[in-house]
């Protein structure tokens, strides 16, 4: 009990003082007037999302034995396409914007969405990524498709 006590004030002080050092530099860099009330507010939101992500979801994620292996990409296999998703979010504003390329299996770009859209979260964002990666797969009758996102969150889950 002591441990989890522990964990869950950790994990939020962490997004606290993350979420400051964002503010700050909104401050610095983009002349905003600091909201300590909107601060505290979204760390808490954040921190909060972040401890219920399923605690079964960690030993399927599975580090990548060196750096280059998480930043190459590799084509699917030949008679088989790939379809990579991504998500930018803003916490400030909610707005996001998402991708999904479809790629051949020479790595050829075949088709792509982008959307902007708006979210409660980075996690919410991701998913709604995949969700335009499967509009994307179901607007085109593809035999065999790989999904990818940056997610491991939401990838581990399927």
């Amino acid at each position: 009990m002591v441990a989890f006590v522990r964990q869950t004030y950790t994990t939020h002080v962490v997004f606290l003082l993350w979420l400051i050092w964002k503010e700050r530099c909104n401050c610095v860099f983009n002349h905003i007037s600091p909201n300590s009330l909107s601060v505290a507010s979204r760390a808490f939101r954040a921190s909060s999302e972040f401890l219920t992500i399923p605690t079964f979801l960690s030993p399927k994620i599975h580090r990548p034995r060196n750096s280059e292996d998480s930043t190459h990409w590799f084509p699917p296999p030949i008679h088989s396409w790939k379809i990579n998703t991504d998500a930018a979010w803003d916490s400030s504003t909610l707005s996001c914007g998402l991708s999904a390329l479809l790629r051949d299996s020479t790595g050829t770009l075949v088709k792509g969405l982008s959307q902007l859209n708006s979210a409660s979260s980075s996690l919410a964002a991701e998913a709604m990524a995949i969700d335009l990666g499967l509009s994307l797969a179901s607007s085109i009758p593809l035999s065999s498709f790989q999904l990818e996102s940056d997610s491991l969150v939401l990838i581990s889950a399927f």
